[in-house]
């Protein structure tokens, strides 16, 4: 019984690409034939995507991601570009917006120093950390290979915007994505996000990177980096290290962290408890902090999370601050 199964398992894929529809696309170039081959996906441009980094393309991309979840669940491309969003867009539920990276674009820019491949301008919001988010991920839909940049955003004149990403629902995933400049990175807390996964996530992030809570199955971040990717400048580097927290962790039934970085933080790992579910539980390994005054805040955990950090390294050997007692078994973790 479980060969006939595995055989079926791998026969059906083969099946599905064979008999993949071609969408009705009529375009006279296409930029993702590299990935139309093996993946079936529908294209933004086809849908009116202009990508010239002055069209508004919000409705275009909407509608790709709308007509992607009509066919149950597809991925839409997005060929490299400017994409100009003036409101804000929903993945739904088991689609996946992609991009062309693989691995998080790193520092590719322009003459005019603007980040390159496939970009998502982001422009909605400015002055409102508590609007609707830029993007919203929903049960395993997917966000891979992008750049979101707010190109409104000025050093010498700081200004709060929504989070870039929340999720709403299981399986949110991210992965290979580059947020150059946001506000507030990652949400998977807000609302309930179990089993979440995030793999190769780049961020300067201002505010706060990623808040983890209500999470009611193991969560999985790993290859994360916080770091200046939108411009290595003093008077950010002192405002991040004054105002802002990079992870926020609160409950969540076991968060296994690995490779996640973080530098000029006023935190750079937070522990919180929800104030209804109480605190979470994790395990972190070969996760730093670097250049800035804590390097995690267990404010509160549960009793067997703490004591599970391994292989910690924080550069400059600073003491970490302990929970109140009786809050956990927290164990210091030798510095290296």
């Amino acid at each position: 019984m479980k060969l006939v199964f595995a055989l079926v398992l791998a026969v059906l894929p083969c099946v599905a690409l064979a008999g993949a529809p071609e969408n009705g696309i009529k375009s006279k170039e296409r930029r993702d034939d590299w990935r139309t081959a093996t993946l079936p996906s529908l294209n933004v441009l086809d849908y009116g995507a202009k990508a010239d980094g002055t069209t508004d393309d919000t409705s275009a991309i909407q509608r790709t991601l709308d007509e992607a979840s009509k066919k149950g669940g597809m991925r839409v491309s997005v060929p490299p570009g400017r994409y100009l969003i003036k409101s804000h867009l929903d993945i739904p539920v088991a689609v996946t917006l992609m991009g062309p990276a693989d691995a998080p674009p790193r520092g590719m820019t322009n003459d005019k120093h603007e980040p390159t491949g496939a970009v998502l301008l982001a422009v909605e919001g400015k002055g409102d950390e508590n609007g609707a988010p830029f993007i919203t991920l929903h049960t395993d839909s997917h966000l891979h290979g992008v750049i979101v940049f707010y190109p409104d955003q000025k050093v010498d004149d700081l200004q709060p915007y929504p989070w870039t990403v929340r999720g709403i629902g299981d399986n949110c995933t991210i992965t290979a994505c580059l947020l150059v400049n946001p506000w507030q990175a990652v949400d998977f807390g807000t609302h309930p996000a179990g089993r979440h996964y995030i793999n190769g996530l780049y961020a300067h992030a201002l505010k706060t990177g990623l808040f983890v809570d209500q999470c009611f199955d193991v969560g999985r971040v790993e290859n994360v980096h916080f770091w200046p990717f939108w411009q290595d400048n003093k008077k950010l580097e002192e405002w991040t290290s004054k105002n802002g927290t990079a992870f926020r962790i609160g409950r969540t039934d076991w968060e296994y962290m690995n490779n996640c970085f973080c530098i000029f933080y006023s935190a750079g790992f937070h522990f919180v408890a929800n104030k209804q579910h109480g605190p979470g539980n994790a395990v972190l390994t070969q996760c730093g902090s670097d250049v800035g005054p804590l390097f995690q805040t267990p404010e509160e955990v549960a009793r067997q999370a703490i004591e599970n950090f391994v292989d910690l390294v924080e550069t400059l050997m600073r003491p970490l601050p302990l929970p109140p007692e009786g809050k956990s078994s927290f164990k210091q973790p030798s510095s290296s």
